[in-house]
């Protein structure tokens, strides 16, 4: 498990619920791309049951920002897709959870607001798996056990003194409750989202999720 920018309390969350975690803070670009990459590597998912990726950064609509100042990071496709079977062989058929809250920068989103010296990080940025035995994935889909939750809301709630992220907060309070299907933890954190839109109307918080599990998933 790998975590941007983060709060205590999600470190104890994950480790509760058995994972083993890395926690990371404060990378910038290149960085992140590197820890995503090494956390990608065979000698890191030979032996585990899942993956999960919790990230909390500044953002664009398809970028992480991490902390440079430039407007163009690790597009949020290339975070999806080093965990595939295709880059990660190992974590075939397994379950992939990512956790991420983006907040939102203001501004042009354009390549011309990156300084030089700041390549782009695209399609290049994927590696495959160096691994030494051949491992069966050809009949695993390359986007199946993917559980993917992402939320973003304006940078500017950054600036509130004591700021605590709404959907990382409810994420936690509904995984306590334990031996709870994972869609279900979802849509109690819907709930709580929503609810706290319709009464702080001027700090939303939008909220997308994707999955394609293909086994039923607690979180015990």
């Amino acid at each position: 498990m790998m975590f941007f920018f983060p709060p205590d309390m999600l470190e104890e969350m994950f480790s509760g619920l058995q994972f083993k975690v890395t926690l990371v803070k404060w990378p910038r670009v290149g960085d992140t791309l590197s820890l995503l990459r090494q956390a990608a590597q065979p000698r890191q998912t030979q032996e585990v049951d899942a993956f999960a990726c919790c990230i909390i950064s500044r953002g664009t609509a398809t970028d992480l920002l991490a902390t440079d100042s430039h407007r163009l990071g690790v597009r949020l496709d290339t975070v999806r897709h080093l965990f595939t079977p295709d880059y990660c062989p190992r974590l075939a058929g397994k379950p992939k959870l990512f956790f991420i809250q983006t907040y939102s920068v203001s501004g042009p989103q354009d390549c011309s607001s990156r300084p030089t010296g700041h390549p782009a990080h695209r399609e290049e940025d994927l590696e495959t798996d160096g691994y030494g035995e051949p491992l069966n994935v050809e009949t695993v889909p390359t986007d199946a056990d993917v559980f993917w939750s992402h939320c973003w809301t304006d940078e500017g709630q950054l600036e509130e003194k004591d700021h605590r992220s709404v959907y990382l907060q409810a994420l936690r309070e509904a995984v306590q409750r334990r031996r709870t299907h994972l869609v279900d933890v979802h849509t109690e954190m819907n709930r709580v989202i929503f609810d706290h839109n319709r009464r702080n109307p001027g700090a939303r918080y939008n909220i997308n999720l994707r999955h394609t599990l293909r086994k039923n998933l607690y979180m015990l």
